[in-house]
């Protein structure tokens, strides 16, 4: 990764791409699919109402190629860093833990617990060194601050 990334005023470049990628958008329901974090934004590219290769029958088959069309959706923005106001865990019982990011409007965005580990210290960095805001740990995750 090259520090001309964190820079303000460069283009936007990725910084890391995960496949396979569970993410909950607060009032929508979790989609899973490729996600992608850059200098400026986090997307998603995720597949929505296309075949699951399992389909069986006539009726269903049929059914399949009707949606098959609106297959592929994306590259879709679902964060950008400059709102984000904090990061951590949302700790859960009896299911794994996540990874969640609140925005500046107070939404927020969970993503698998794994992106906390590789992604935390560098959108930490991106918002504090390219972005302007002040980043402070708060117990288990962080807050930002214009």
């Amino acid at each position: 990764m090259d520090d001309a990334a964190f820079a303000p005023d460069t283009p936007e470049v990725e910084i890391f791409r995960k496949d396979g990628t569970p993410v909950a958008i607060e009032g929508e329901r979790g989609k899973m699919g490729e996600i992608m974090l850059t200098n400026e934004r986090i997307l998603l590219t995720h597949e929505s109402f296309g075949p699951s290769g399992t389909l069986v029958g006539g009726i269903v088959e049929l059914a399949a190629e009707g949606v098959a069309n609106r297959g592929a959706k994306g590259p879709r923005e679902i964060v950008r860093l400059s709102q984000l106001r904090a990061g951590g865990t949302q700790r859960r019982r009896m299911i794994p833990d996540l990874y969640m990011l609140t925005l500046a409007d107070g939404s927020t965005v969970r993503l698998h617990r794994v992106l906390r580990k590789k992604w935390d210290p560098t959108i930490r960095r991106l918002i504090s060194e390219r972005h302007g805001l002040t980043v402070t740990d708060d117990g288990d995750g962080w807050r930002a601050e214009p």
